[in-house]
């Protein structure tokens, strides 16, 4: 097994049994606020915990799953099979961490969180995985979506920005942003509430769904559909 120097070792959970029958495995981490998850697995992470790392699958792709940290990021990846290899069944990562406040996915993986809270939070989603956030507590939120998965998100923002330009959904009905501005210059779709103010900029084929008081201010040069605040444009 190969140890790159950023890599922290594994430490066996439990016996190892044959390939193809379900195992754990513990990682050691160090503290992060960043997720970075670049591997076809399942991530739960749960904050206001001490930094922690457990995996949950089949032997033969635990084996090949790999945490490196990179100061505060911690990085998940997967070597590829060996030649001739058979196809290993799904991986689940749980972690925990005192706070988290950037996600990164590319790829088809999964992350799943509890919480992020805070002055500011980012989430890049540039894979068809899924992103889901329960509880959004901050002050700024930045979101950048240019895969074709989903996010979907809950919880309040202060100032909300979001610029979609893949195929992917932003599915944000239950987060209320004081203040949203979203770029849609793609097919993806949007939905979120905002009170105060929208700013809408739409340059694709998308639809874009502002509920709530906000006042609303919409450019729109793309055939996509545009709503908010109850108002079609």
């Amino acid at each position: 097994m190969r140890l790159g120097a950023a890599f922290f070792g594994l430490l066996a959970a439990s016996s190892f049994p044959d390939a193809g029958q379900a195992a754990t495995q513990a990682y050691v981490v160090t503290g992060f606020d960043t997720i970075r998850l670049d591997a076809p697995v399942r991530v739960v992470i749960r904050t206001n915990a001490g930094a922690s790392a457990r995996g949950e699958g089949d032997r033969d792709a635990l084996d090949r799953v790999r945490l490196t940290m990179s100061g505060t990021t911690l990085i998940v990846r997967m070597d590829a099979p060996g030649t001739g290899g058979r196809v290993s069944g799904p991986v689940t990562l749980t972690l925990t961490t005192s706070d988290l406040r950037r996600i990164m996915l590319s790829g088809g993986g999964a992350v799943t969180v509890d919480r992020i809270k805070g002055e500011r939070g980012e989430i890049f989603l540039a894979g068809g995985g899924d992103i889901s956030v329960g509880a959004v507590a901050l002050d700024r939120l930045a979101i950048i979506l240019s895969g074709s998965g989903r996010l979907s998100l809950a919880g309040t923002a202060g100032v909300l920005t979001a610029d979609i330009s893949g195929p992917g959904a932003l599915e944000a009905e239950e987060l209320k942003a004081r203040q949203a501005t979203i770029m849609s210059s793609g097919p993806g779709t949007a939905s979120l509430t905002a009170v105060t103010t929208a700013a809408i900029t739409a340059r694709g084929s998308g639809a874009v769904t502002v509920a709530g008081t906000a006042a609303c201010k919409v450019d729109r040069l793309g055939v996509g559909t545009i709503s908010c605040g109850g108002k079609a444009y």
